[in-house]
């Protein structure tokens, strides 16, 4: 529920104003890779809004291994120009793979609900 949350947060439009759009899709590259489908569905709707030219997906289906390349060569080119901990960057401009790895194993994988 809250990896879902965060990425459709980073495909929202609001967001993608106050923060940029450039950082955002090494992050949603990554969560195409998430074990539970429906991160990684709502992780390709939001690099539909970064990425316009993303290739389009009939409903219901989920990226799968060729998407998951185009997102991360994608992300690369827009790579922004910082790098880090606090951006998740190696000097090169690239997403820090094992900085990211570090925080998912990091992660509490117990369910939660999220009530209304």
């Amino acid at each position: 529920g809250v990896r879902a949350l965060w990425a459709w947060h980073l495909g929202w439009a609001p967001a993608r104003l106050a923060g940029g759009t450039r950082w955002q899709a090494a992050l949603l590259a990554e969560a195409l890779v998430d074990p539970y489908p429906a991160v990684r569905a709502v992780a390709w709707r939001s690099l539909l809004q970064l990425l316009p030219e993303a290739p389009r997906l009939p409903d219901g289906v989920l990226p799968g291994p060729d998407e998951q390349a185009w997102a991360r060569d994608a992300a690369r080119a827009l790579a922004p120009d910082r790098s880090g901990d606090a951006v998740l960057r190696s000097s090169d401009g690239s997403l820090d793979h094992a900085r990211v790895r570090a925080l998912q194993a990091d992660r509490d994988p117990q369910p939660i609900t999220l009530a209304e």
